[in-house]
């Protein structure tokens, strides 16, 4: 993929993604061009605010998925016992 990508001089994320697949929305579009005019100071805080922010999400995502396997595994058990 890579050595395709670079034939053709463009990236991987265009061979695989439509236009706008991967990128932010119109109102985050808006939000980043105002980051950008932030100082380098700024910059890192707003940016360290985002991983904050992605890994509460991701974390707050791995705990409901392992409560609904879990729910899922004693649904199933009380199914054998019953049989």
């Amino acid at each position: 993929m890579k050595k395709l990508a670079v034939a053709l001089t463009t990236s991987t994320d265009w061979l695989l993604f439509e236009d706008d697949e991967r990128g932010p929305d119109d109102e985050m579009k808006l939000q980043f061009e105002a980051i950008r005019q932030f100082d380098e100071a700024e910059r890192k805080t707003a940016l360290e605010v985002l991983d904050g922010l992605i890994l509460k999400h991701q974390a707050r995502r791995m705990v409901q998925r392992s409560q609904s396997q879990a729910a899922t595994k004693d649904t199933a058990k009380a199914a054998q016992k019953s049989n």
